[in-house]
């Protein structure tokens, strides 16, 4: 009697890592990933026209690991850049129930599909929402989060940034990562997470990866290096927001401030890196969306010199405000 072929058991998640010259630092992100407790498993590398040797790294490591003890990979190309065009790209070749969007420069855990998944299922979520560590300067702190679903939250500190949530691949497929922004796209997307309603929990239990800061990530080592990009992540969160809420609603009115804060502490530290005109650019197209009342306006001087003067956690501020 002839025995029937094993059956193949489908990977519920889908790890998604755009790659933009990290030949260096990608093997020990890859590493990271393969030595997940948790199987089987897909992951999903999208170069993104890198000129170094990450492409050639990415091959490599798939010719040495796909199809290896319930692990997939795929290699994709996407020649248009940007983080998040990537980002789309891997999204659309996602066959999976789940997926995680992670940087080819960081560190996974090595539990962390396997505590994330289980969460997902018994939650019938759309969105996990995970504490991560962040490693500056030699030191390793929780990065600031907040137990929350408020899209004003999202708006003030990014509670959710790329690698701060476990999506369900249909619900994310909906709404895609905006191609247009180069920088503060996680934060813009999501807000519209947020906006949408998901079904949200919090993983309370502990806190995930080794997340590196370092000038040469994507966001840059300076806001007004990269303002131009900024300003039309903030452009697109106001549309967000005027799609999502309609005028003159609690919720309008709390998101309309809270982007009024937002532009500005980004002016105090405009001001602090001595980007004048930028810093100019930035008060007016905060007055042109949100009128402040006296007392707001005033508080908000002192909020942006607080931030100018080298500041911290003045986000904690502009919550109390809102």
């Amino acid at each position: 009697m002839t025995e029937p072929e094993p059956t193949t058991v489908l990977p519920p998640l889908s790890i998604v890592i755009p790659v933009y010259n990290r030949a260096d630092r990608l093997p020990r992100t890859l590493q990271s990933v393969w030595e997940q407790d948790f199987r089987p498993l897909q992951l999903i590398l999208v170069d993104n026209a890198s000129t170094d040797r990450s492409l050639e790294v990415c091959q490599q490591f798939a010719a040495t690991h796909d199809n290896r003890d319930g692990f997939r990979v795929k290699v994709l190309h996407q020649p248009k850049r940007g983080a998040a065009c990537a980002r789309n790209r891997g999204l659309e070749h996602c066959d999976t129930p789940y997926v995680y969007f992670f940087d080819s420069d960081d560190a996974m855990s090595p539990h962390f599909v396997s505590a994330v998944v289980p969460a997902m299922e018994a939650g019938n979520l759309d969105v996990l929402a995970v504490k991560t560590n962040m490693h500056v300067g030699g030191h390793t702190r929780v990065r600031d989060f907040r137990y929350s679903a408020s899209p004003v939250d999202q708006v003030l500190m990014g509670n959710l940034a790329t690698v701060s949530a476990v999506y369900r691949t249909g619900f994310v497929a909906a709404l895609r990562w905006d191609e247009d922004l180069l920088t503060w796209d996680d934060w813009e997307f999501g807000l519209r997470v947020l906006l949408a309603r998901p079904r949200l929990q919090w993983h309370r239990e502990e806190a995930f990866h080794h997340i590196d800061v370092h000038t040469d990530s994507i966001t840059g080592k300076d806001f007004s290096s990269t303002y131009a990009w900024i300003r039309k992540a903030l452009a697109a969160a106001r549309r967000d927001i005027e799609q999502a809420c309609p005028a003159g609603t609690a919720e309008r009115i709390a998101l309309d401030k809270a982007l009024y804060l937002r532009h500005t502490i980004l002016e105090g530290w405009l001001l602090r890196e001595q980007a004048v005109t930028s810093a100019r650019e930035c008060h007016a197209e905060a007055t042109a969306c949100y009128t402040p009342s006296f007392w707001l306006r005033t508080t908000a001087s002192l909020l942006r010199t607080y931030v100018r003067l080298g500041g911290r956690g003045a986000w904690r501020i502009a919550l109390a405000l809102c």
